[in-house]
């Protein structure tokens, strides 16, 4: 569990980075 959320914001961070 605490490892899929640290991938799950890891991603949205690579995301909101691309998006900005």
């Amino acid at each position: 569990m605490r490892r899929q959320r640290e991938s799950k914001g890891h991603k949205a961070m690579k995301l909101w980075r691309s998006n900005t």
